[in-house]
C-alpha cells in the first residue's frame, strides 16, 4: 500500500471519529473498538 494511502486513510479515520491516531490513547481504543466488532460478527 502506497503512503499517501495509509495517510490519506489515517486523516479519515481522524476526521470521521473526531479523534486523534497519533495519541495512543485515541489509536488504543479503535483499535479495540475494530477487534469488538470482529468478535461481534463472529469473525
Amino acid at each position: 500500500m502506497h503512503r499517501n494511502t495509509v495517510v490519506y486513510r489515517m486523516n479519515k479515520i481522524e476526521q470521521l471519529t473526531g479523534r486523534p491516531l497519533r495519541d495512543h490513547r485515541s489509536a488504543m481504543a479503535l483499535h479495540l473498538a475494530c477487534l469488538a466488532d470482529q468478535l461481534g460478527n463472529g469473525v
